[in-house]
């Protein structure tokens, strides 16, 4: 999986078994894409790309318990299929409710629309989805690399179990670790 921010000047910035932009948080108008394969070279090339459905994300509330919006697009960059939508976050944390397409999707993109006058941030700690076509269990690791346009970096493991019955893929653990890396995120210069 390839985590990385869609405004330029923004970053992807993980640290405390969490995800965020640029403050480890997500705050309102921030966007963040997930894409979802095997990553060559810093990026996921053409065939390489691992198709999900029913995505949870898993919350940490900050600075606040009331219910937060953010939109969402999932694409599939095979065939093109995209679909948008709106999810709310749960105030209290936790797995939110699934994000569901008619296709299977590589990719999402989601922009924090808080509710006017709500204050309230959150951080992404894992993901929970479907991943269809796997026939027996498998435990994946994958470690991380993030650093922030002042070269702060942080680096950490998160491990994937796929499951037969349903196939389920889960972060069941994201911090620190003592894994290889096996890419670095960093956002492209941006243009003045």
């Amino acid at each position: 999986m390839l985590i990385s921010a869609v405004t330029p000047g923004d970053n992807v910035n993980a640290s405390s078994n969490y995800i965020g932009i640029n403050n480890n948080v997500m705050d309102v108008g921030e966007t963040v894409k997930y894409s979802f394969g095997t990553i060559v070279g810093g990026a996921i090339p053409t065939g390489n790309e691992i198709f999900v459905n029913n995505l949870k994300l898993d919350i940490f509330q900050v600075g606040g318990n009331s219910n937060d919006l953010i939109s969402y697009t999932v694409t599939n960059t095979v065939t093109s299929q995209t679909t948008s939508g709106t999810l709310t976050i749960p105030g209290a944390g936790g797995l939110t409710g699934p994000i569901t397409a008619g296709f299977d999707f590589n990719q999402i993109t989601f922009t924090v629309n808080d509710r006017l006058g709500s204050g309230d941030d959150f951080k992404v700690g894992g993901i929970q989805y479907t991943q269809l076509g796997q026939a027996a269990d498998i435990l994946m690791n994958f470690s991380y690399t993030a650093s922030d346009h002042d070269a702060d970096a942080v680096s950490g493991y998160f491990t994937v179990t796929v499951t037969d019955d349903p196939v389920l893929t889960h972060i069941t653990t994201l911090g620190a670790g003592d894994l290889a890396t096996i890419t670095t995120l960093t956002d492209p210069t941006p243009i003045l």
